[in-house]
């Protein structure tokens, strides 16, 4: 982690933060290391990382809010990590090529 900003540079194209409470350093700052425009999606059972600067709408701290929300950069996919990742590659049309 000590040279994580050689091998994760500021120029990544999207973030994605998946099943993690993300309060365990040094792994906890790698979302912060992206530029502050890139897109940041974080797929868990409950929103975190709000005292590392990310920001949901506020319906995503509901307990019955929505599957998946956003404020600005930031996106919000509630659910279990491995049918959520299932889902948004369905969704992206990549199930075939990772197959």
């Amino acid at each position: 982690f000590d040279a994580m900003s050689a091998d994760f540079p500021g120029n990544v194209d999207l973030v994605v933060v998946i099943g993690t409470s993300l309060t365990v350093g040094p792994a906890n700052r790698i979302p912060l290391v992206a530029d502050e425009q890139t897109p940041r999606i974080v797929i868990n059972m409950e929103p975190v990382g709000q005292e590392l600067g990310i920001k949901y709408s506020p319906e995503a701290h509901e307990a019955d809010g929505p599957m998946c929300s956003g404020q600005g950069r930031d996106m919000f996919l509630r659910g279990e990590c491995d049918k959520s990742v299932a889902e948004l590659v369905k969704e992206l049309g990549w199930a075939d090529s990772l197959r």
